[in-house]
């Protein structure tokens, strides 16, 4: 039960980052990059993720977070 609980704070963790990381992104870029008027910026997040390796690296690095974090309170509470 520890591992699937665990699992299931690591997958929440990856939707929570999967939401807010983008939004960060998307106001950070907007804020360094005035466009001139009359142009746009273009976000295509699938073309990110098909191109590059770091969105799977940074998927996997929140998901352990949220599980390692999840598993040591869990273990925690037990053991006391």
């Amino acid at each position: 039960m520890l591992y699937l609980r665990s699992v299931v704070a690591g997958i929440v963790a990856l939707v929570i980052a999967s939401v807010v990381l983008p939004i960060v992104g998307i106001l950070l870029l907007t804020l360094m990059a005035r466009p001139r008027a009359g142009t746009t910026i273009g976000f295509d997040p699938i073309s990110i993720a098909k191109s590059s390796p770091t969105v799977w690296l940074i998927g996997l690095i929140v998901f352990v977070s949220g599980f390692y974090w999840e598993y040591r309170r869990l273990v925690r509470g037990v053991s006391s």
